[in-house]
């Protein structure tokens, strides 16, 4: 045996561990259906899914490809060298033991593949793989054990009662949580016999699926080869080509002879022989019965793909003596595979019969040519069966014999071989001896006579035929098998051509039955248009090589023979590729034709023998016109139908006249004998489809018209073959045209539905009459209800409604509005009697499932026609011909009332409602028509929440554009969210997800397997709707939400029952644990209501996931699900998802397995922990640098996960739990992202970048805390991609979304793009529907285009799909703006904590980034606005961080830098006047913020010695000069002036915090070393810009100005004209002005006079502040800067408030009351002590004046003193003060906030204050001492 390779048979260790997950070949074939049935429709794929590579590579493998090669015996026999790779595969050395936390055994597991080895005598390495198979997935199995035995339908012995009829909102079902039993016990499973079989099953589907896949590979390329095939070329078809080559050593390029159907047949005959003999398994315990079921059920599943092979390759080759002698001879020995066994499902035998019925057919079809004969290379002539004598008579032997046996099947090949004896006989090779006896008996025509009449008459052929071929389309009718059925169908097609163009059989109803079945022409309305039949053909070439003899015939014999034309039409136009030319090919027959065959009435008698040569047929002509159709219509001006000259009718008949008619002297041909009444062929000119209008109208009650022929009205079946004919052409120009008609296709559906013939031009159009049709019959079912009436004609009725809403919806409305269906207006709907009280007894529901579907469609329709907007008030007259307004369309755009629109949706709402309650115990004779209810009953449901929740952002849903629903939406999430049992809907839908689920091993052979999938998938759907919704609006948690988490084993189940449920579960459970957490509560433990075992399987399943990069993008919804989980509360979910262990197992100890099992029978195959996965998947995904076609979006998933855990599970994940490698290849990746993008890359790149910065930034976070900045340094050079890109403008097409936001107006007036906008209930992801719904959008365009106007509908929807791809390109920037942000502050604050990094040059980089120019973008304000003033956010932390940091290199960085923030910030700026109003006002004060961090550098004092290129040598450069002085115009001056205004004009536009940060960022430009050299300048601009005058005029105002009775202003004023005054230059200006009289004259200033002064606690506070902050230190100002021209002014102003001089010396003074906050208590605050200082310094000031006074030429008498200063009684206060610090202490009161603050700190360390405040307080008494120590000295 060949080496067996890693990728079919990996290593034992990591198969063990779960690192690595096998593919089974069951996972194979199904992924093969997938994109087989997707591909060879001509669909490409966008994006190669990774399990398509994988099963490709898997495919390719050597030992595949050989299995699948020998594919009779599937897998080879023991070998010795399949022992000694199985011995070397469990070697210790190549696979030890596991661990103690390991739950398997090697040894156990070699034990188990030499047991099933030798038991299934397979080799040894096959054993093995499938022993891993199922060690990987016992989880799975056991999960789904414990669904056996329960019953999901036992409700169903409730008694229904009468509650759906005489109640539609009737509350019954109860919930039966004792079927969600989490842990079913059972028995078997855990033992050794368990196991056992288990193996031994999965064996079975194995090698069965070998089979399968094989004859997938081969037919998908012999497809491939056909003229006609529009697939796509894929890999799998290059290795059905390579496969096809080694089994049949030929690619079928050219005819050839076989050489693989002797293999097939031998495969078969294996097999047969298998199914007689037995398993043999077991056999010392006498046996298994229910593997002998599985192992016979095998048999034949096996048989069926390699009948099917065989009958692809015989289409295709001339079939040799041998491979038709070995096959008949099976066949003869089986009696055509006729086995009589009985088995659970019988599809795989009645199949196997069918097609070795057709082979044997097929066998005996002639070929062009019909013999052939080839030559090998030793020049050996090979010929055909055909040229070969024995062969013939051997196949005759078992041809006569299958014609003599019971079963009917073998008709096919009998009759075929009399078809194939007619043509062999024209063309008998020499070969063959024509005189023999045998040979000369074949071709006796008598015997083929016998034959065929023993085919078609006794084994009744063409009902064989019509029996089996709807067999065939159920098993067929979906996937890639249609290729085969299609091949079937065409050969079907040929006998029936053959047979009539031969005149073998006449043409007659069973013959044309039999056709009709072939062509499918009961096919229902509601199947979806992939499921045609000759999908993949034009009809056109099968019309002209085998239907044109039918055509023919039954349109010569049309309207007499009405039914077969009507469905043959109806079967051949909705066959055939879609888009193809074969519909128009048929239609065109029903819009002409040329003969006019029918029954004429008795009393017509105008007519004579025609002169024609009676050798050509009988032929008469008319002396007076046939009528065809007559009217009795009271005053109809029309032509009698007799009259005087010559009276054709009896005088009964004279009231009639006639309405249309053939010309006289029209010929026709009499057909049969000339017996009355006769049937002519006219010859006469019509269009068949108005004359079935003509024909439906007379079956309207009370039509004044009728066929003249006959004189009676259509039957019921053919009014229903008309309604389906007409409702199947209405279907087919739909979806010839992608759902959307054209405006050819809808001229030609308008033209059916509206137009007469001018001859009934005063009768209904097509819509009327369907009406009026469907009225009646729910008229007479009043009459005559009850299990005999038939709904078929309401249904097709309904059918061709539904079909009407795609070309004149509008039409509809009123006549539902008025039907008794209904019955708006009364209390007895139509609807809810017939299906009680005639459906619901014949347990058949196709009238209610039609009526579903049109619910639905009409849902759809509702909010279209609440948009529409109302049509103008018109004086024109009136137009009184029926086409004056239909014809053009104008009709369709008239207004419906919503309010009737809304009153129809809810009258059928109601009643599905009690339908969808009550259904559930209804009795079904189809599953699966139970399925289909439930799904569009669910699936409407679903539509209606979706659509009035889901779009258009106004939060009222009675004012959205779909108000229309919004009734019936709150009363569905009212029923489906209530709390209450007795309200609740909730019951039918846990209801269908617990209905019972077929076997495991069976389950993908149930042919009704999809609807049960689809009907599962469609409430698991609403459901999350539902939780969606909840979570939205916050409801209280409902019973909904409490029974799904009851119902979490039932949910366990069906994620492991089919692939096709996981994702939707895992949608499910995410939005549930997402809903739980909106409530202020713990949520339930999802795995506590599952139970142990289950839980623990369930988690095992859920962890089984390939990862980012081996995995498919359908695995996104269960990471998504994980990440919720480990941030939702669920604990012991999370801790098994982290950790990969399971949940605490319970007290009592597991059963022990018995001694000597070949395994362990209890454990299961444990994955790696998912966050394990999780890092390695990503760590590859980082470092791949090619083929990610699709994996982004589920890395993004994946990435999320371990963000989540990182940031929620810190203590479980630690700081090093996540490998060096991942976080190395993400950090790798991040710096090498390509900033410069196209396309889709852009979005992807970008949420890559955002997910990755969230991660890094709780990494640093937690890495600096424990003082790590080892990370932070690493990103260094890293951060490219969000230096260019995160602190950009988002890339924003203007122009495409502003003529989007155009034409949407214009296209469907009152419609406004907003509309499409998604909601925030449901989740979307980035792509071409991310914020505008391009299917609800399109939905509205249709109608918008049938509403009369122009649009180019592709081109529009293409643009908005651009528009999407535009808007998630910029949503992914801002969100990794939002994301950067976070890292950068990160980074920041590590460089602020170790200034040893090397971060500060990026950080300045990304500093000018978010200072940069935004303006000149097109964003929408609600984008760039939050945008800008988060960048700010950022440039004001990164400044914040980085001027901390004590670095000469960082504080000439920053300083050089100035120049440039201040100009990005002054083109930021919109307008200087405009500063502190207006939308920008608010981004203007946070620039103002950043630019007072850009001052605080340049206020550094640097050394003596340090010499610069600027003014006098200063290091601040010129700019940066330049850029201070605009700042002080700009910023400084115009701001405070402007500001000043704004407090007068609108004091809520101004805020104290604008004047404070002025006056700050003005005190720190005076404090920037060599700002005296701008002194002068700031001088000038000062008195030009009148700030101190302005700044006064705010004191003056600041009594009025109060906020909250605080005048908080004037303390603003004065402390800004205090910083001004600090300008020696501007403060003599300020003295010359006579600012002090200024201030004087302000109210506020009357306080300071008072009596008793103001003190720090007096009312209001600020006051006292304004005097110390403010008032004194100007005046030390102006007497530093002026000196004693201005100290008697000084002084004066000082003396009117001597009263407050006083006031600080008695509160001083007052130690002996009580210490306390109130104006009369001791105190004393740092207020008080910075006034005694001050008041000392002024002193002291003047005292230095007096004493200089000689030197300056004043005298002193002439200065003064200070009035009511007392100096010595204010030292001998201050030095008992200062003496007694300790002991009063508890005298210094904080005043404010500041001073509260400053007593809540600490005192630096070697004083004697105890606090911050206590020191300051000190401190400002001994400056006052040292002062009066100046003035004592002096």
């Amino acid at each position: 045996m060949a080496t067996v390779s890693e990728t079919y048979l990996p290593q034992l260790q990591p198969c063990l561990k779960g690192e690595i997950l096998l593919l089974s070949w069951q996972q194979v074939y199904r992924i093969l259906r997938v994109d087989v049935a997707t591909t060879r429709r001509g669909v490409r794929r966008r994006d190669i899914h990774a399990s398509v590579k994988e099963a490709l590579q898997f495919l390719q493998d050597d030992t595949a490809m050989r299995n699948m090669a020998s594919f009779a015996n599937s897998f080879p026999p023991p070998t010795t060298d399949a022992k000694a790779t199985l011995d070397s595969r469990t070697a210790p050395v190549n696979c030890p033991e596991g661990g103690p936390s390991d739950q398997y055994s090697v040894k156990n597991t070699k034990d188990c593949a030499i047991w099933l080895s030798k038991e299934a005598k397979i080799s040894e390495v096959e054993a093995l793989r499938i022993v891993l198979l199922e060690w990987q997935s016992r989880a799975k199995m056991r999960i789904l054990s414990a669904n056996a035995g329960e019953d999901g339908d036992s409700a169903n012995d409730m008694s229904l009662g009468n509650s759906f009829q005489s109640s539609f909102l009737a509350r019954s079902i109860p919930f039966r949580s004792s079927i969600l039993n989490p842990d079913t016990p059972d028995d078997g499973f855990n033992t050794t016999d368990g196991l056992r079989s288990r193996l031994l099953r999965l064996y079975l589907s194995e090698r069965s699926h070998v089979v399968r896949t094989t004859d997938l590979l081969m037919r998908h390329y012999m497809e491939s080869r056909l003229p006609n095939w529009l697939g796509v070329q894929t890999d799998f078809v290059e290795l059905g080509k390579l496969l096809t080559r080694t089994i049949c050593n030929d690619d079928f390029a050219t005819p050839q002879l076989d050489n693989c159907l002797v293999a097939f047949t031998n495969a078969l005959s294996l097999r047969v022989n298998q199914l007689d003999s037995g398993s043999g398994w077991f056999a010392s315990e006498g046996g298994q019965p229910d593997l002998e079921t599985s192992w016979a059920q095998t048999q034949l599943e096996e048989m069926v793909p390699i009948l099917q092979l065989f009958f692809c390759v015989l289409d295709r080759v001339y079939a040799t003596p041998r491979s038709a002698e070995e096959y008949f001879r099976l066949m003869d020995r089986t009696k055509f595979l006729d086995f009589q066994l009985a088995l659970p499902y019988t599809y795989a035998l009645d199949l196997t019969k069918i097609l070795a019925a057709l082979i044997g057919a097929k066998f005996l079809q002639p070929k062009q040519p019909f013999h052939f004969a080839a030559t090998d290379g030793n020049e050996a002539t090979r010929i055909g069966f055909t040229m070969h004598e024995e062969t013939i008579l051997s196949i005759s032997t078992v041809i006569l014999e299958a014609a003599s046996e019971n079963n009917s099947l073998t008709s096919l090949p009998v009759y075929a071989w009399v078809l194939f004896v007619q043509q062999w006989s024209e063309q008998v090779p020499n070969t063959i001896n024509v005189e023999s006896e045998p040979i000369s008996k074949i071709l006796d025509s008598n015997n083929l006579r016998l034959l065929a009449n023993r085919a078609v008459d006794e084994k009744q052929l063409f009902d064989v035929i019509c029996r089996i071929m709807p067999q065939l389309r159920e098993v067929f009718r979906e996937g890639p098998d249609v290729g085969l059925e299609n091949e079937i169908r065409t050969y079907l097609l040929w006998i029936h051509s053959y047979s009539i163009s031969s005149g073998l059989v006449l043409y007659d109803p069973t013959i044309v039955g039999s056709l009709l079945t072939v062509l499918d022409a009961d096919r229902s309305y509601w199947e979806p248009d992939l499921n045609r039949i000759f999908d993949t053909s034009d009809l056109a070439a099968l019309n002209t090589n085998l239907l044109r003899p039918f055509i023919d015939l039954a349109r010569s014999r049309f309207p007499l023979e009405a039914g077969p034309f009507v469905k043959l039409m109806k079967a051949v136009i909705i066959s055939g590729r879609a888009n193809g030319a074969g519909y128009s090919e048929f239609v065109k027959y029903l819009n002409n034709a040329d003969y006019f065959t029918e029954l004429m009435n008795m009393d017509f008698s105008a007519y004579d023998e025609a002169d024609v040569d009676p050798s050509e047929g009988y032929y008469i002509e008319l002396r007076g016109d046939l009528p065809i159709f007559v009217s009795n219509t009271p005053g109809a001006q029309k032509q009698s139908v007799g009259g005087p000259e010559n009276a054709l009718v009896p005088a009964s008949q004279s009231d009639w006249h006639i309405v249309s008619a053939i010309d006289s002297r029209s010929v026709g041909e009499v057909l049969g004998d000339q017996s009355r009444p006769l049937v002519v062929a006219w010859q006469h000119q019509y269009k068949p489809l108005d004359y079935l209008v003509d024909w439906l109208g007379s079956a309207v009650s009370g039509s004044r018209y009728v066929s003249y022929s006959s004189f009676s009205q259509p039957s019921v079946d053919d009014i229903c073959e008309v309604l389906s004919l007409f409702t199947t052409i209405l279907q087919v120009l739909r979806q010839e045209n992608t759902s959307a008609l054209s405006a050819d296709s809808e001229e030609l559906a308008r033209f059916i539905l509206e137009s007469r013939s001018t001859e009934f031009e005063d009768e209904k159009d097509l819509i009327s009459i369907v009406f009026a049709i469907f009225e009646y019959q729910l008229q007479q079912y009043r009459e005559q209800s009850g299990a005999e009436f038939q709904t078929d004609i309401l249904a097709k009725c309904i059918d061709f409604i539904h079909a009407v809403t795609y070309v004149s919806p509008n039409r509809l409305w009123p006549y539902l509005a008025r039907s008794q269906l209904l019955d708006l207006n009364g209390n007895d709907p139509s609807l809810v009697a017939i299906v009680t009280n005639s459906e619901m007894i014949r347990q058949q529901y196709g009238f209610l499932l039609s009526c579903i579907r049109l619910f639905e469609r009409l849902v759809q329709l509702s909010y279209t026609q609440g948009t529409a907007a109302r049509p103008a008030a018109s004086t024109s007259r009136t137009a009184l011909t029926r086409f004056g307004s239909e014809a053009n369309g104008v009709s369709q755009a008239r207004y419906i009332p919503s309010k009737a629109v809304r009153n129809i949706i809810n009258g059928f709402l109601r009643i599905m409602i009690s339908v969808f309650e009550n259904s559930q115990f209804w009795q079904f004779s189809s599953n699966q028509e139970h399925a289909e209810v439930n799904i569009a009953l669910m699936d409407s449901f679903d539509l209606i929440v979706e659509t009035a929740y889901g779009f258009d952002d106004e939060p009222d849903l009675h004012k959205k554009f779909t108000a229309v629903l919004a009734d019936s939406a709150e009363l569905l999430t009212t029923l489906l969210l209530s709390t209450q049992n007795q309200d609740n809907l909730s019951a039918p839908l846990l209801a269908i997800l617990s209905s019972t689920l077929p076997e495991l091993e069976m389950a993908t052979e149930v042919v009704n397997l999809r609807h049960l999938i689809l009907e599962k998938h469609a409430a698991l759907n609403l459901c999350t709707r539902l939780l969606h919704i909840a979570t939205y609006l916050k409801t209280e948690e409902s019973l909904l939400e409490r029974r799904l988490f009851t119902a979490a084993p039932l949910l366990a189940r069906l994620y492991a029952f089919a692939d096709e449920l996981k994702s939707p579960v895992a949608v499910l459970l995410d939005a549930l644990l997402t809903a739980s957490l909106r409530h202020d509560k713990t949520p339930p433990s999802l795995l506590g209501h599952m139970g142990v075992s289950s839980a623990k399987d369930f988690l095992v399943l859920v962890s089984r996931l390939r990862g980012p990069v081996r995995g498919d993008v359908g695995e996104m919804a269960t990471w998504d699900l994980l990440s919720t989980v480990v941030s939702s509360q669920q604990q012991w979910f999370a801790m098994y998802l982290l950790t990969g262990k399971p949940p605490r197992e319970s007290a009592r100890r597991e059963p022990v397995p018995a001694e000597g099992a070949p395994a362990d029978t209890q454990a299961g195959c444990q994955s790696l922990p998912v966050l394990e996965l999780a890092f390695k998947g990503l760590t590859h995904f980082f470092l791949v640098r090619d083929d990610r076609p699709i994996l982004p979006t589920l890395a993004l998933s994946v990435l999320k996960f371990i963000t989540n855990s990182y940031n929620h599970w810190p203590s479980v994940m630690g700081t090093q739990t996540y490998h060096t490698e991942f976080l190395n290849a993400m950090i790798t990746f991040y710096g090498d992202l390509d900033p410069i993008g196209s396309g889709g890359s852009v979005v992807w790149y970008s949420a890559l970048a955002a997910a990755i910065s969230e991660f890094l930034t709780l990494h640093l976070h937690r890495s600096r805390r424990i003082g790590n900045f080892e990370p932070a340094n690493r990103l260094v050079n890293k951060l490219r991609y969000i230096k260019e890109v995160a602190f950009k403008a988002p890339n924003y097409n203007f122009s495409m979304h502003t003529q989007l936001r155009a034409n949407v107006p214009n296209v469907y007036p009152g419609l406004t793009v907003s509309k499409f906008q998604h909601t925030l209930v449901y989740p979307v992801q980035y792509g071409e529907n991310f914020f505008y719904d391009l299917g609800m959008a399109q939905t509205l365009f249709k109608v918008a285009k049938r509403a009369g106007r122009t649009t180019r509908l592709g081109n529009f929807m293409r643009d908005m799909a651009a528009a999407n791809v535009d808007l998630s390109t910029v949503d992914a920037q801002v969100q990794l703006h939002h994301k950067s942000k976070l890292l950068v502050i990160e980074l920041a604050q590590a460089q602020r904590k170790d200034p040893n990094l090397k971060l500060v040059e990026p950080l300045l980089l990304i500093l000018k980034d978010c200072l940069t120019e935004m303006g000149d973008t097109r964003l929408p304000a609600n984008i760039i606005g939050p945008l800008e003033s988060s960048q700010i956010d950022l440039a004001m932390i990164i400044l914040q961080n980085i001027i901390s940091i004590k670095s000469t290199e960082v504080v000439i960085a920053l300083m050089k830098m100035f120049p440039t923030v201040w100009q990005s910030i002054s083109s930021l700026i919109m307008s200087w006047d405009d500063l502190y109003i207006g939308n920008r006002s608010a981004l203007n004060r946070q620039l103002l913020r950043v630019l007072f961090l850009s001052l605080q550098p340049l206020t550094v004092e640097r050394g003596n010695n340090e010499k610069g290129s600027g003014p006098n040598g200063s290091p601040l450069t010129f700019a940066t000069f330049d850029a201070l002085m605009d700042v002080f115009v700009n910023v400084i001056c115009k701001g405070f002036k402007n500001l000043a205004n704004t407090v007068h004009e609108d004091k809520e536009s101004a805020t104290t915090s604008d004047f404070g940060l002025l006056t700050a960022m003005l005190q720190t430009m005076l404090a920037i070393p060599d700002i005296d050299t701008l002194h002068s300048q700031m001088a000038l601009q000062i008195a030009g810009t009148e700030v101190v005058r302005y700044g006064a005029s705010l004191f003056s105002w600041a009594d009025q100005l109060l906020l909250d009775g605080d005048p908080i202003y004037g303390e603003h004023a004065i402390l800004f004209l205090l910083e001004l005054s600090t300008i020696n230059s501007v403060a003599e200006t300020m003295a010359v002005e006579g600012i002090l009289s200024q201030l004087s004259s302000a109210n506020i200033m009357a306080l300071y006079a008072r009596t008793t002064a103001i003190g720090p606690f007096d009312n209001p506070p600020r006051v006292h502040s304004i005097w110390v902050r403010g008032i004194l230190p100007l005046c030390i100002n102006l007497l530093s800067a002026v000196g004693a021209p201005v100290a008697p002014e000084v002084l004066s102003f000082l003396a009117q408030y001597g009263n407050q001089i006083e006031r600080n010396l008695r509160d001083l003074g007052n130690v002996s009351s009580p210490i306390g906050a109130r104006p009369a208590d001791s105190h004393l605050t740092l207020g008080m002590a910075a006034e005694v200082h001050s008041l000392a310094l002024i002193a002291a000031i003047v005292d230095r004046m007096r004493g200089a006074a000689g030197n300056i030429g004043t005298s002193v008498a002439t200065i003064g003193t200070l009035d009511k200063w007392d100096p010595q009684a204010v030292q001998s206060e201050l030095e008992e003060w200062l003496s007694q610090r300790t002991a009063r202490r508890e005298f210094i009161i904080p005043a404010n906030e500041r001073e509260q603050e400053m007593a809540n700190v600490n005192a630096p360390a070697g004083g004697r204050a105890l606090t911050l405040l206590e020191r300051k307080v000190w401190d400002e008494l001994e400056g006052a001492r040292r002062c009066l120590d100046e003035h004592n000295a002096s």
